[in-house]
């Protein structure tokens, strides 16, 4: 064990008593509501050029603050909003202390990309539970922005150093999240308030602007890097679609989540044989470009399948509609709801009142083997099959007399 682990060892040992605790948050409370009281304390800190004194205040930060707020504290404020009391702790304290123990520029880069993707999945949770009024989009945009041109900052000072490659890959993926949040929230402004729309607006602009940028970081891969680039890139593509498409297949999202994220993953493949092609031709540096927009694919099939999961979102980014009366009703080929959220014990009731029989039955068509006990058998018009869920997860099903027809069942 070295120094530094035995260091932390021991502070872990050490406890404040309950009341302490309390009168210290108080005190951190009324602190940090100050706008910018804590990130001139903690970079007045770091402010150090010996590189061993350097890192001491920030290890010393990280302990005060865990001493004070506690890890409860810290951790409840990373889901804190905007209007959130612990809100100014989740952005003044915990997301400065990240800051400063990202060390290199690209580690750098990468959190301040990062913190403004923080800011748009903050108003994407706003926005879904109708909460986004005017103050609170105009912070975020302010918020977003300020990130954003920080991430800018931070590939200029990469290109400086010859660093084109980490500089390529870092604006690609704030690309990636600018693009899926901007169209998850233009699917949420349809039926939210003109706040939402106004956002996504914004947000599209940037879009763009973040894929000029990233072209042209991108032309300026020299020959000998861009094969490197390019070797690399491929590996890290591939990973990249295999663990979107385990996550995919875990998540529990409607079929038609699922399967328009699967679209994006074929569509990625569809480029990675695209740009094998390339390199075997030689040209290395539009292999990397096509191996970047591979991965930026899969990555937003990633976030766009994360956010409508936590977000309880449907393929259109509209809330899923709700139990009511535990009945699902089959009529024009067309479950209604398509997707049903339930609880463990609950008994569902489908009812036929189409024209002519259904069959229900759980993918995958025809041998229905996801879940075998979830199946009516032929039911004619009028006709109605219960069935009660006795364990947790996602069962997608169909007609089995005309498979198009598909629904959802999500069970918690």
């Amino acid at each position: 064990m070295n120094n530094l682990e035995k260091f932390f060892n021991k502070a872990k040992n050490i406890h404040l008593e309950a009341v302490e605790k309390n009168h210290i948050r108080q005190n951190l409370e009324s602190i940090v509501r100050l706008k910018d009281t804590s990130r001139q304390v903690l970079q007045k800190s770091f402010n150090y050029n010996n590189y061993y004194l350097k890192f001491m205040p920030i290890i010393a930060a990280v302990l005060v603050i865990s001493a004070l707020v506690g890890g409860g504290v810290s951790l409840a404020a990373e889901n804190a909003l905007p209007g959130d009391v612990l809100y100014n702790i989740k952005v003044n304290i915990n997301e400065e202390v990240r800051s400063a123990l990202s060390v290199s520029a690209e580690a750098k880069a990468q959190w301040e990309a990062r913190r403004a993707e923080r800011r748009l999945e903050e108003a994407e949770k706003l926005a879904a539970k109708g909460e986004l009024d005017m103050e609170k989009r105009e912070r975020l945009e302010e918020r977003f922005e300020e990130f954003a041109k920080r991430v800018e900052e931070r590939i200029a000072e990469l290109e400086a150093n010859d660093k084109i490659q980490a500089a390529a890959e870092v604006i690609s993926g704030l690309e990636t999240a600018i693009n899926a949040h901007a169209k998850i929230l233009a699917r949420i402004s349809e039926t939210e308030n003109g706040e939402v729309e106004l956002l996504a607006e914004k947000i599209k602009t940037h879009a763009v602007k973040t894929a000029g940028i990233r072209a042209e970081v991108e032309s300026k891969l020299s020959n000998p890097e861009s094969q490197t680039a390019a070797e690399g890139k491929l590996k890290a593509t591939e990973k990249k679609i295999s663990e979107v498409r385990e996550f995919i297949a875990k998540s529990e999202v409607s079929a038609e989540v699922k399967s328009a994220a699967e679209t994006k993953l074929k569509k990625a493949e569809d480029l990675v044989a695209e740009g094998k092609l390339k390199m075997e031709t030689g040209a290395y540096a539009e292999a990397f470009r096509i191996f970047q927009e591979a991965h930026r694919e899969a990555q937003e099939a990633k976030v766009e399948v994360a956010v409508k999961a936590e977000l309880h979102l449907n393929g259109e980014g509209q809330k899923e509609e709700s139990v009511e009366d535990n009945l699902v009703t089959f009529k024009s080929g067309v479950f209604t709801p398509t997707t049903m959220r339930v609880e463990i014990g609950d008994e569902l009731t489908f009812v036929n009142n189409g024209p002519g029989p259904m069959w229900i039955a759980s993918d995958p068509h025809p041998v229905h083997t996801s879940f075998p006990a979830f199946e009516s058998g032929r039911l004619e018009p009028g006709g109605a099959y219960k069935f009660t869920f006795t364990e947790s997860g996602t069962i997608n099903y169909h007609n089995h007399l005309g498979p198009s027809a598909k629904g959802t069942i999500i069970v918690e």
